[in-house]
């Protein structure tokens, strides 16, 4: 195969693209179905070279996603796709694979976030953070074992040159953008059809009171956007800029530049965790790779990463 460019649809050995093609699917549709075929057969072959190496019982394998399915093979029943605050967005697959320290075709439906990772592998390396680290996620291996529900109960995102932001408390999902937005249960109504803010307006009101001290700043409450001024005072905005200064040559340039250093009022730890879905760090880890359309895994109906073999 030719080196794939950015941007180009996905590419397959013909042999795994022609199926689908034979099938009357359009060609960018079966070429990515095909591409999905030829990663999860790879992905079956490096397993198996693991375990014919003998290595499998040290070896933790990962599989996850940085954001929801692009829409390329079907998001259902997950509304809308990436780069938006539905499930459909936020919600991306995780399977994780450690014979012998993860109990085999394990679903669980907890909610955890890739927050949890660094402390995660931290703790399975036996790596303890410095004094004063206050890390953002926590160690969800007993979760994954089953041992523990998730101490997680709510999170927040926000994207504020799209306009848009969203927070969950518990199974009570809120989201505002210029594109739509509402309250939902996601225990009843993971595919955010039913809006409940008239409904259940003390939920509501909630839901917005967990929200981190000036979020309100960043949109109007009718989701129709922002004022310049509003924009500017964004903490997220300033995040984004210092994080891409690669040219800063010591911690006092960054620190002269970053809103979080040179204002104590904003609560650093509240702030990264709104601004962090620029880096799409922080997308809630609920349901398997399912890959919708293609081949069905054990269990997706019931919802949750697939954990173990």
């Amino acid at each position: 195969m030719k080196k794939p460019k950015v941007g180009e649809p996905a590419q397959a050995p013909e042999s795994f693209v022609a199926p689908y093609r034979a099938l009357g699917l359009d060609e960018p549709l079966a070429r990515y179905y095909g591409a999905v075929t030829c990663m999860d057969a790879t992905i079956g072959e490096l397993l198996a070279q693991i375990e014919r190496q003998g290595k499998a019982e040290n070896t933790l394998v990962v599989f996850m996603s940085d954001n929801g399915g692009s829409g390329n093979g079907g998001n259902p029943p997950l509304h809308a796709g990436k780069s938006t605050m539905w499930e459909g967005g936020l919600r991306s697959p995780l399977l994780v694979w450690w014979p012998k320290q993860l109990p085999a075709n394990r679903v669980t439906d907890e909610f955890l976030t890739s927050l949890e990772w660094f402390p995660t592998l931290a703790r399975i390396a036996g790596v303890e953070p410095e004094a004063g680290v206050i890390l953002d996620g926590f160690d969800m291996w007993p979760v994954l074992r089953g041992e523990q529900p998730s101490p997680r109960r709510e999170m927040f995102w926000e994207w504020a040159s799209r306009e848009m932001r969203a927070c969950r408390i518990g199974n009570w999902k809120w989201v505002e953008s210029n594109k739509g937005g509402g309250l939902f249960d996601l225990s009843t109504d993971l595919a955010e059809v039913h809006d409940q803010s008239h409904e259940q307006p003390a939920t509501l009101a909630m839901v917005k009171e967990r929200l981190p001290p000036g979020s309100e700043r960043w949109m109007h409450p009718s989701g129709a956007g922002r004022s310049e001024q509003s924009k500017a005072a964004s903490p997220t905005r300033r995040y984004r800029r210092w994080s891409n200064l690669a040219n800063a040559d010591s911690a006092t340039r960054l620190a002269d530049r970053c809103q979080f250093c040179r204002n104590p009022s904003i609560d650093r730890n509240t702030s990264i965790g709104t601004s962090s879905s620029y880096f799409q760090q922080q997308q809630q880890i609920v349901r398997p790779a399912c890959r919708r359309g293609l081949t069905p895994i054990a269990g997706e109906d019931e919802g949750g990463p697939v954990v173990g073999r």
